[in-house]
């Protein structure tokens, strides 16, 4: 533990300051900032992403055998989560199509109050 404190430390970096001179605020520090190295497009940096996602993928199909081993409920939660996404897209292409239709045309039906005659 003290050689993660010592190692935080010595990585957490000074104040920053704008373009103005004044050290950054919140907002600032919440807009971001851009990395000089570009670390994440090096060379290296994709071979570790691409061995992470190898791992997390291995780590992740391990689970779901020993979740099948255990009765299988993390593959029915997810099976479950994957149709009610693929619902919800299947509406909000339903409801994209519908959009511009009177409410009268999609119910398959004309409102008495469209020409103005309401019937009595």
């Amino acid at each position: 533990m003290l050689l993660g404190l010592i190692i935080t430390i010595a990585w957490i970096p000074g104040q920053e300051h704008g373009p103005d001179g004044k050290v950054k605020t919140l907002e600032e520090w919440e807009a971001g900032r851009e990395t000089p190295n570009k670390f994440a497009q090096t060379p290296m940096a994709k071979v570790v992403e691409r061995i992470w996602k190898v791992v997390v993928r291995v780590a992740d199909k391990l689970y779901l055998f020993l979740d099948g081993l255990a009765g299988g409920e993390e593959k029915e939660r997810r099976e479950h989560e994957r149709e009610a996404a693929v619902m919800e897209q299947e509406m909000a292409e339903v409801d994209e199509r519908q959009r511009g239709r009177s409410v009268a045309e999609v119910e398959g039906r004309v409102s008495p109050f469209v020409n103005g005659n309401v019937g009595h």
